[in-house]
C-alpha cells in the first residue's frame, strides 16, 4: 500500500473517531419533607384534602404509597396547609406558622436534601434515649444512646430517595421516585435483676419498606400513613410524610457541574 494511501486511510479513521465535547446540564432535584406525627385516636378522624378529594386517614398497612398531591390536612380544629413563596413553602397551622399549643400534632422535623439524577440521599428523624446498667458496689449508672460506641439503637425514621428523570404522556413534568424507609421504633425495656422500674436499656424494633412512586414536580404529596404503636401496646401515632421533589436547576441553589461527555460521530 503506497503512502498515499496509508495517509487517507488515516485521516478517514482520524474522522471517524474524531471527538466532539458536549455539556449536558445533569439533572439534580430538591427533596422536600414534612414529618408529622398524630396520636392515632385523632389521626381517625384526620381528613386529607387532595386533588382527589377528601377522604378520612388510615393506616396504610405498614408500606409506602402515594395518598394524592395534598392540599390541605384538616383535624379536628387544626388544619394544615401550606404558604407559597420564597425558595421554599411554608408550612402553616391555622394560617399561622407556629402550631396552637394544645395542637395534638407534632411536627417531629423538616429535612430537606439535594441529589442527582440516580443518585441516593437520605434524610433521618430521630431522638436518643436513656437508660441505667448495673455498676460495681449495686449501684446504676445513667447512659444515652447518643453516645460513642453504645451497642443500642436509638428511635428514628429514615428515608431514602433516588430520582430518576421521566416523562409522562399528559405532559405533566414527573419524576420517578425510589423510596427506601426504616421505622426503629421503642418496643418495651430489658428487665434490670432486682429493679422494678422500666428504666433498662432499650428494646428497638425495626420495620422497613420500600417503593417505587411516579410523583408530579413542584406538588406536595401524603406519601405515607405509617402507623407506629406504643411500646406498651396503645394505639401510637401516624406518622404522616408530606413530600415534595422540585427541579433543583431552576431553584436559586448551587449547582452540580455539567457532565462532559465525549461523542464519536461518523466522518461525512
Amino acid at each position: 500500500m503506497s503512502i498515499s494511501k496509508i495517509l487517507t486511510l488515516s485521516l478517514l479513521l482520524a474522522g471517524l473517531f474524531a471527538p466532539l465535547s458536549a455539556q449536558e446540564a445533569t439533572p439534580q432535584y430538591m427533596i422536600e419533607t414534612h414529618i408529622i406525627a398524630i396520636p392515632a385516636d385523632e389521626g381517625r378522624n384526620c381528613q386529607v384534602v387532595s386533588d382527589r378529594g377528601r377522604y378520612t386517614l388510615k393506616e396504610n398497612g405498614g408500606g409506602i404509597s402515594v395518598f394524592g398531591e395534598i392540599q390541605l390536612l384538616v383535624c379536628d380544629a387544626v388544619t394544615v396547609g401550606f404558604e407559597e413563596g420564597g425558595l421554599f413553602d411554608t408550612l402553616l397551622w391555622n394560617g399561622e406558622e407556629e402550631p396552637p399549643e394544645d395542637c395534638t400534632l407534632e411536627l417531629l422535623s423538616s429535612p430537606k436534601v439535594s441529589t442527582l439524577n440516580g443518585k441516593k440521599a437520605a434524610v433521618m428523624s430521630g431522638s436518643a434515649l436513656q437508660y441505667f446498667m448495673p455498676g460495681e458496689n449495686g449501684c446504676f449508672s445513667l447512659h444515652n444512646t447518643a453516645e460513642e460506641n453504645c451497642p443500642y439503637d436509638s428511635p428514628q425514621l429514615v428515608f431514602a430517595f433516588t430520582p430518576y428523570e421521566a416523562e409522562d404522556e399528559s405532559g405533566l413534568k414527573i419524576v420517578e421516585l425510589d423510596i427506601e424507609l426504616e421505622l426503629k421504633a421503642l418496643q418495651g425495656r430489658e428487665q434490670l435483676q432486682g429493679v422494678g422500674l422500666d428504666v433498662g436499656p432499650p428494646i428497638i424494633g425495626v420495620r422497613s419498606a420500600a417503593s417505587k412512586l411516579r410523583l408530579t414536580l413542584d406538588q406536595w404529596h401524603l406519601v405515607s400513613g405509617l402507623l407506629a404503636t406504643d411500646a406498651d401496646g396503645g394505639d401510637g401515632d401516624f406518622l404522616l410524610v408530606l413530600l415534595r421533589v422540585r427541579d433543583a436547576r431552576k431553584l436559586d441553589l448551587p449547582q452540580a457541574p455539567p457532565v462532559k461527555r465525549t461523542i464519536f460521530k461518523d466522518h461525512p
